[in-house]
Order: C-alpha cells, then sequence, then structure tokens
C-alpha cells in the first residue's frame, strides 16, 4: 500500500466541503431515490476528478486530487465477507488501483505490480477487478501476462501468469480483459492480440481456480467474436447457472468490415462454459460496434454503440438503442446526435441515464419510450458512472 497526496474540491466548484452542501442544479432530472458516482476523464497531468450526487438528498460533492487517475475506469464490488458494497478506480495512465468511499473518499491506493516487475503507468493498463470469497482482489492487466492478487491486507500476494494462451509475437501479453469469479473459480476474457494488434486469434476465456494452483489456468471457451471489453454484466439465473455477459468490440479501426463484433452470452456451469452470438447481424449493416449494456429488469435491454467508420464529416455516430435479449433482435434507436460520445449506460427506476463525453454529461431519457429529458452537467467529460441507491 502507498500514501497518496489528494485534495478535496467539494460542494460547489473551488468551495471546501461543508455541512450545507448544495443540491445539483440538474438533481430533478433523477428519481427521489437514485444518485450518480462519477469518474471523469481530464487532461494528462491534471488531478483527476470525481462527482457524487446523494441518491437521498441529491447533495452535490466532488473530489479532485493527484490520486485520482486522467481516465479512471471504475468499479463497484460485492464483498462476499458481509455483502457490503466497495468502490475502485483502475487507473489507466497511473497503472494503479484506488479504493474509495461511496462518496468518493479515498480508502486506500495500491500499486499494480510485484517486486520482481520493471513496468510502470501505461505499460501496466489494468482493465478489471473482482473479489473472492476471502477477501482477495484480483486485477487483470491488459498490457502485462498475469493476474496480479492482492491479499485481504491490500498487501501483493502472487501473479497468475496467462501467456501461455498470448499470441505468439506478443511477448507473452495475451491483451485480457473482463474478469468474473463464479464460486471459486475465475473467468477471464483474453483478446490474444497479436504485435500489430491484429485479431488473428480467437478471443477466449480461460478459467483458474481462485483458492491456489489446485486448477491451473485453462481455456473453457473459444468466444465467436474479437476483442472482449470490460467488464462482464454478470446475471445469474436463480437455478445455480451464471450467464456472463460480453462486449466485443472487434478490431474496425483495423479492419472495419471483416472482424466481428457484438454481444456474447457465456453460460457458466460449474469449471465448463459455453458461448454463444447474442446480438450481431443487426448491428454490422449500421456499423455500431458495441459500448456499454444495461439489463432492464421488465425485459429486454439497451447498447450504445459507437459506429466502425467515420461519416464524411470525421465523425463516428454514437447511439443508444434497444435490442431483445431472447432475439437479439435490435429495435428503436432512442438517442443519436453526432454532438454526443456516448459510453455507460444504466436503468435507474423510470430512468434511463448514459454518459456523454461530448455533451459533458448525463444524459436522461424515459424508460418507456425513450424520450429525451435532458442532461445532468458535470465538471469533466465522463469516464464512466455508477448509479446509488439509499
Amino acid at each position: 500500500m502507498r500514501a497518496f497526496g489528494w485534495s478535496l474540491v467539494a460542494c460547489a466548484l473551488g468551495a471546501s466541503c461543508s455541512s450545507t452542501q448544495p443540491t445539483h442544479p440538474d438533481a430533478g432530472l433523477l428519481p427521489r431515490d437514485v444518485g450518480v458516482l462519477v469518474a471523469e476523464s481530464v487532461d494528462p497531468g491534471k488531478a483527476g476528478f470525481l462527482e457524487e450526487i446523494d441518491p437521498s438528498t441529491h447533495t452535490w460533492v466532488q473530489h479532485a486530487g493527484t490520486a485520482f487517475d486522467e481516465r479512471p475506469r471504475l468499479r463497484r464490488l460485492t464483498d462476499p465477507r458481509d455483502q457490503t458494497s466497495r468502490f475502485f478506480l483502475l487507473g489507466e495512465n497511473h497503472g494503479d488501483l484506488t479504493e474509495i468511499t461511496r462518496q468518493g473518499s479515498i480508502v486506500a491506493g495500491h500499486a499494480l505490480v510485484s517486486g520482481t516487475e520493471v513496468v510502470s503507468g501505461a505499460g501496466i493498463d489494468p482493465a478489471d477487478i473482482a473479489i473472492s470469497a476471502d477477501g482477495s482482489l484480483f486485477v487483470t492487466r491488459r498490457r502485462r501476462p498475469s493476474v496480479l492478487v492482492l491479499a485481504p491486507n491490500g498487501s501483493f500476494s502472487r501473479l497468475i501468469d496467462l501467456s501461455a494462451f498470448a499470441a505468439p509475437d506478443s511477448a507473452g501479453v495475451p491483451t485480457m480483459s473482463a474478469i468474473a469469479i463464479v464460486d471459486h473459480t475465475a473467468f477471464v476474457a483474453l483478446a490474444r492480440l497479436s504485435a500489430s494488434g491484429a485479431a488473428d486469434l480467437p478471443a477466449q476465456i480461460v478459467a483458474f481456480d481462485v483458492a491456489g494452483p489446485s486448477v491451473a489456468p485453462h481455456v473453457v471457451v473459444d468466444l465467436p467474436l474479437a476483442v472482449p471489453s470490460a467488464p462482464f454484466v454478470v446475471v445469474d439465473d436463480g437455478a445455480g447457472g451464471t450467464r456472463l455477459w460480453v462486449l466485443c468490440d472487434g478490431t474496425p479501426d483495423l479492419d472495419p468490415k471483416g472482424v466481428a463484433y457484438g454481444l456474447v452470452a457465456v453460460d457458466v456451469e460449474g469449471r465448463a462454459a459455453t458461448a454463444k452470438v447474442a446480438i450481431t447481424d443487426d448491428l454490422r449493416p449500421s456499423g455500431r460496434v458495441p459500448l456499454a449494456l444495461a439489463l432492464d429488469p421488465d425485459g429486454g435491454a439497451l447498447l450504445t454503440g459507437r459506429a466502425a467508420i467515420a461519416g464524411p464529416d470525421g465523425i463516428r455516430l454514437t447511439s443508444l438503442f434497444r435490442f431483445d435479449l431472447a432475439t437479439g433482435a435490435v429495435g428503436a434507436t432512442w438517442f443519436e446526435r453526432a454532438s454526443a460520445e456516448l459510453g455507460d449506460v444504466a436503468i435507474a427506476g423510470e430512468r434511463v441515464l448514459v454518459a456523454d463525453r461530448l455533451g459533458v454529461g448525463l444524459r436522461v431519457l424515459d424508460k418507456v419510450d425513450g424520450g429525451y429529458l435532458g442532461i445532468v452537467a458535470l465538471e469533466s467529460p465522463p469516464n464512466g458512472f455508477l448509479v446509488l441507491r439509499p
């Protein structure tokens, strides 16, 4: 564990935090019992930025500090030991892990290298995190050959080598992304990209025993689409089975028409898994590479997608659209503007929230018909967000 310097820019722009925190001026767009925690992108060299709108009061707090990465990935995990929620920032530029409270205050920071690794910052590129039954943290690292494990107290525990699954010319880096722990088995998505970034080998899900080396890492399934991203969307079917939804964004920058991208459903039973394409054909004519997924408790789902090919004006449109979980059919497009760059999406009661980097805020839509209601303005472009409940 290492100490971080940090400062609080809370309650209102430039002000110090106090007991009289203001209500966010756009909080009326949110349901009464819904708040958000937003990790925001800033220019390199500037302090990272978080904003939190409390779900009970809609009061507004902002945090900035050198401990926060310029491009953080925000994750929420349920600790199996006591069922509490824990919040983490994965630093894309700094290559570290920061645990925070729901309000954005720092709990602890961790370097994501072992004592023998000579690498730092962007050479690590942490992608995702999972927590095991004993409280250990498992972190996937896109630019390293191994999963890093932290003990429950935050100290370095071990590395789990996945280099055997890498492309031959990739220096043993299997381009890992999402990770999920089901019972005592970890499942990790690998893109297996070549040194040039090409997806010449099939992407895979590999598994290993989180308790120790009794089950060595092994392939459980080849994915039918290319370049899986993080995180998984994990669903318990209530009958002992688990489904991992995997967004695969292909390599459209290299080959926009020849590399398969879309959504894959991976069904896990014990240490085995099967995979099937849930949605792809309807995406390809419109060239929409999936970015984020939200499952609707009432059925169906929402996706954000980015055009694989830029238009004549050089802009790649992003859109928010519905699709049917059972058939994979794409439904109505709810939101699409040249002035938007959509990302994370979440369903909160009768509202849909979607991050918009160009709009510098969270777009709010009606869940019933997709009607646009307005935008919750933010200080900086959102890199990701979580919905908060009381």
